[in-house]
Formats: C-alpha cells, sequence, structure tokens
C-alpha cells in the first residue's frame, strides 16, 4: 500500500479560462459560440446594467464596480472598463474550469510512488481543442471589442 507523505488538502487543482468582451454583433458571437463543444454554463452575454442581477443569480464571480465589470476566476481576473459601455450594452463573459484533481496532468508519481511537485505552468495545448478554439476564437473577428482573456491552472480551493 502507497501512503502519501508531504501535502493533502480538500483543494483540487484546475485549468481555467477566464474572459470578457463588449459584443458588438450578438449573432456573429452566437453562430461562433454554437460551432464549439463548450458547456453553455461555462458563458453568457449579459447587458451591463444585468450584471448584478446575473452576479445574484447564478455568476457570483462577476462584479460590477464603478469602473469596470471584472469576472474572477480562482486564480486570475479580467477586466472591461465602463468608460465606452453603455447601460444597454451587452458583454460577453467565460469563465471555464476544468477539475483536474491533484493527480492529473498537473502532477505525476516519482520512482518511488510518491507525488511529485504540482506544475500550474502550462501551456494554452494544454487544453482541449474546442477550449483552444473558444480562447483564440476570442476576437473582433467573432463579433468582439475590448477583450480581456487569460488562462492558466491552480489551486480552485
Amino acid at each position: 500500500m502507497k501512503i502519501r507523505n508531504g501535502f493533502v488538502s480538500n483543494s483540487s487543482s484546475s485549468s481555467f479560462i477566464v474572459a470578457i468582451a463588449k459584443v458588438v454583433d450578438e449573432a456573429k458571437v452566437n453562430s461562433w459560440l454554437k460551432s464549439l463543444k463548450i458547456n453553455k454554463y461555462d458563458y453568457a452575454i449579459v447587458k451591463v446594467s444585468d450584471v448584478k442581477l446575473a452576479a445574484k443569480d447564478c455568476y457570483d464571480s462577476l462584479i460590477k464596480t464603478k469602473n469596470e465589470v471584472i469576472i474572477s476566476s480562482f486564480q486570475s481576473d479580467a477586466r472591461i472598463s465602463l468608460d465606452n459601455l453603455t447601460e444597454s450594452d451587452k458583454i460577453l463573459f467565460i469563465n471555464v474550469i476544468n477539475n483536474e484533481g491533484d493527480s492529473g496532468r498537473f502532477s505525476g508519481c516519482d520512482e518511488d510512488g510518491e507525488y511529485s511537485d504540482i506544475d500550474y505552468d502550462i501551456d494554452l495545448d494544454y487544453f482541449e481543442d474546442d477550449q483552444i478554439k473558444l480562447y483564440k476564437g476570442l476576437s473582433e473577428n467573432n463579433g468582439l471589442a475590448n477583450i480581456d482573456k487569460r488562462y492558466g491552472a491552480g489551486r480552485n480551493g
């Protein structure tokens, strides 16, 4: 029987993609999103005036301040300034979290069967194909502007 010696916690390792952007052409954005195999709970399009409602109802990681709207992941934030937005403008926000646990691709076992260090320095090619397409597709070509996007990995708890 192998026993894990060292750090043990209830937290898990996860990769994430977090993004926010102004929707310029909603039909184009929706068409692009539908072409991807992305969980419908990982993104939403909301009016700037409804951000508080969205945060209260189901997206507690979406925050509206006096100057900006922020989508928070457990390791990084994406932000959009309110300077060039009206209350009737719409924004797309994305918060993809992949729960890999403490074994998965972030860590492995050494020759003695002990867990090795967790490596959170990942490249974009680490993600699934449709998640890579999602990240790379966050552009003006798909009806978006003022785009802020991030990806990475870390502990989610």
